[in-house]
């Protein structure tokens, strides 16, 4: 394992909804390639563990935390045994090697043939430069979509019961989706000349795959193969979307269907498309999107109001108790 340690990982980024599902599915069917279900372990343990300079005396704290992450618990399926004799082996182990460990573990029981392990997780848009810190040789794809179709994605979602409760901490899709395509919009900004870097924007990515993957591969410094446009076929095969996921993700079961790009017409009504292009028009022009309303009308204004109001009502209450209780309570002098 100690020889594969300095291979560059692969990160996949993006906003929510925005195909980095799509994309690690493409990745994990190259046969080198090797991307685990999404878990924010790697962000999340670093706080803790990467002040050790040898985290050998911590390995066991280490699994136990590893192992508390549900989504890492439950559909990375390793033996927790395993992690920790793997984690056993390394020496010294900082964290970029024990973090690494846990990547190649997963890669070797279940992609032994892959020589390059990556990651799939649209909150580490936030964390490029943390990550670069302990993978200096990483390589971060930043997957683009229209914000039409992401909102008209989270708008399904917050409609279906099903659905619904894994996304409990989405107040309503329009300041979600809106959120969300802001910090990617200035990713795409800042790292416009980062070599570290790779934008890729979904309308492409399922109009021509095969063009646009080969220009992936290329930057990647891998071969192209046939494999990644069979992802549907192989994610049935080796189950790589965990079957609640499958809940909003049943697309993944399927070819790419260029028709898919502008479902946000017949899925948004009027109202709707014209709130997401007010919030959002400025950085969709800059992005190549083209906006097709006017700049405001009172429908857009009362579906933003309608859709804000959850936050501004929970913004109010928290202020107001803050003020009522200094107000109550004042210290003495």
């Amino acid at each position: 394992m100690n020889e594969r340690m300095d291979a560059g990982p692969i990160f996949i980024v993006g906003s929510a909804r925005s195909g980095t599902t799509l994309l690690r599915l493409m990745l994990t069917s190259h046969p080198d390639i090797c991307i685990p279900p999404e878990s924010p372990f790697l962000v999340r343990l670093r706080k803790k563990y990467s002040k050790f300079k040898d985290l050998t005396s911590e390995i066991d704290s280490f699994v136990e935390d590893l192992f508390s992450e549900v989504k890492f618990n439950t559909e990375w399926q390793l033996e927790k045994e395993c992690v920790r004799a793997n984690l056993r082996k390394i020496s010294p182990l900082n964290y970029h090697a024990a973090a690494s460990t846990v990547y190649w573990t997963y890669l070797d029981t279940f992609f032994p043939n892959a020589r390059i392990w990556g990651d799939k997780n649209p909150a580490y848009l936030r964390h490029i430069d943390t990550i670069l810190e302990d993978f200096p040789t990483a390589k971060f794809i930043h997957i683009i979509r229209d914000i039409r179709s992401i909102y008209a994605s989270l708008v399904a979602i917050h409609e279906d019961e099903v659905s619904r409760p894994y996304w409990s901490k989405m107040h309503s899709p329009l300041p979600f989706a809106t959120q969300q395509w802001h910090l990617a919009y200035e990713v795409f900004e800042k790292t416009k000349a980062n070599p570290h870097v790779y934008t890729l924007f979904y309308e492409r990515l399922v109009s021509d795959p095969e063009q646009v993957l080969n220009a992936l591969c290329r930057w990647l410094g891998i071969a192209f193969h046939e494999s990644m446009l069979e992802f549907y076929r192989f994610n049935k095969e080796k189950q790589l979307v965990a079957d609640f996921v499958l809940k909003w993700e049943q697309k993944t079961l399927e070819a790419v269907d260029e028709s898919r790009v502008n479902n946000w017409r017949n899925e948004l009504d009027a109202a709707q498309i014209h709130a997401i292009e007010t919030l959002n028009r400025q950085r969709m022009l800059e992005m190549g999107y083209k906006p097709v309303t006017r700049r405001v009308s009172l429908r857009a204004l009362s579906q933003i109001f309608l859709e804000y109001s959850p936050i501004l009502k929970k913004e109010w209450k928290k202020y107001f108790m803050r003020y009522l209780f200094h107000s109550w309570w004042k210290p003495k002098r």
